[in-house]
């Protein structure tokens, strides 16, 4: 049986790390002969090193693809994942040995087998297209993909998905299948190609049904530019009849990722009541940020109601630390009353610290992100729209909205309607790792 390669791997630093510190210094010579030595007595870990080394010719060693090889086979035979695929592409290419595809796809077949993530995805490439001296087998494939994704690759449907969508001539044959696992594993982006494709019928039947499905499956998990296909999908009345209130109700998702077209719809909308009640403070609000942004025509809007002053309107712009720290924020995430009476700076604070946008932490990314809500006659949160976010494409803006959704959730409405009732709420947050 093969064994997986991490392991193996961990042995080998342990033993080179050991040899370190028994010796602070030996020839390459020398340390071949001792690595070499562990290999004939049957280390599997070390005749995985012996082989890499004929490969790259370390330790002084001229490169030799026929050692290479057969101390790759040792390697295999006695458990190493990654030397199993190795042989696999040697059978492939010929490389230290005679060119056999059967015994290539048999190779990758037992390094998929022990754990080998790329060897399966290359297998299923071969069943996929029938190559490699394997019988196309798309069902096959599938399981072999689904085996990658398993074993740690979740990019796999991603990939297929990317692959067999760009470019012209391309077949869409199984993209549906791989876009949709694709989009079921995350990948925001997959649920909007195929919503583009079922929309215009490029590669794909069109299908206004399914690409108002897949438009939003990705504007659900988070994708901008879907909430602005979906937002003019209802105000146009392309896929689906028109509807001004789904239609705002996008814009809103829209502004809330940081979509200044968005809030400029809205801007408009509530300046001139098409489709919700007319609100001249609101639109007077939102047209102070797309002002702030750069926008020629919220300024020129300002130009023509000179009565109406971004100046007055930054004035009820209110922040956590300069709300009274009386006003007791009611922590809706524990039932221990320790926790449950905080002061909104205190409690915005604790969720800032326990949001770090997962993608951004992982790639040790710091971030910033600015959101300003509106204050209703009611106490809550109303009209959050993200202002600003560095870098973008890494959630910090769309958790800071999340903030401002639990605050709204936890509040003290009372108070807040009584004070702040048509007031701005700022929220800005940075993070590092």
């Amino acid at each position: 049986m093969v064994r997986s390669v991490v392991p193996a791997l961990a042995g080998l630093a342990l033993f080179v790390c050991g040899h370190a510190l028994a010796a602070e210094k030996i020839s390459d010579a020398d340390a071949f002969a001792e690595l070499k030595a562990r290999a004939q007595r049957g280390d599997a870990i070390s005749q995985w090193a012996v082989s890499q080394a004929y490969s790259s010719g370390q330790y002084g060693l001229k490169a030799d693809k026929a050692e290479a090889f057969k101390w790759a086979s040792k390697a295999a035979d006695g458990g190493i994942a990654d030397a199993a695929f190795n042989l696999a592409h040697a059978y492939e290419k010929g490389e230290g040995t005679t060119a056999d595809p059967a015994q290539a796809a048999d190779w990758l077949q037992k390094a998929a087998n022990a754990g080998s993530a790329p060897a399966a995805v290359e297998l299923g490439g071969l069943y996929e297209k029938g190559q490699g001296g394997l019988t196309r087998n798309a069902a096959q494939a599938d399981a072999l993909y689904q085996t990658a994704y398993n074993l740690g690759d979740r990019d796999v449907w991603s990939h297929l998905c990317a692959s067999e969508t760009a470019g012209d001539g391309v077949d869409w044959t199984r993209a549906p299948l791989h876009c949709q696992k694709a989009g079921q594993a995350g990948d925001d982006s997959a649920w909007l190609v195929l919503a583009n494709a079922y929309a215009s019928g490029t590669g794909l039947t069109a299908d206004p049904a399914k690409a108002l499905d897949a438009y939003r499956a990705a504007a659900n998990g988070g994708s901008l530019p879907a909430m602005e296909a979906l937002a003019a999908v209802y105000h146009d009345g392309t896929l689906a009849p028109k509807d001004e209130n789904q239609a705002l109700n996008w814009h809103r998702n829209a502004a809330r990722y940081g979509s200044m077209p968005a809030v400029a719809a809205l801007a408009r909308a509530y300046d001139s009541g098409d489709g919700v009640e007319a609100d001249p403070k609101e639109a007077a609000r939102l047209y102070d940020i797309l002002a702030r942004s750069g926008d020629t025509d919220a300024k020129a809007w300002f130009a023509a109601h000179p009565k109406v002053r971004q100046a007055d309107i930054q004035r009820d712009i209110v922040t956590p630390g300069k709300m009274p720290s009386g006003q007791i924020l009611y922590a809706i995430d524990s039932d221990d009353p320790r926790f449950q009476t905080l002061d909104l700076a205190s409690y915005y604070q604790q969720l800032v610290d326990t949001t770090y946008p997962q993608h951004a932490l992982q790639e040790h990314k710091e971030g910033a992100a600015t959101v300003e809500c509106r204050f209703t006659a009611h106490g809550d949160l109303n009209n959050c729209i993200l202002v600003e976010e560095s870098p973008r494409s890494y959630g910090f803006g769309p958790a800071l909205a999340r903030i401002a959704d639990r605050l709204s959730d936890s509040g003290n409405k009372a108070l807040w309607a009584d004070r702040y009732a048509g007031k701005t709420l700022r929220l800005s947050a940075r993070w590092k790792p």
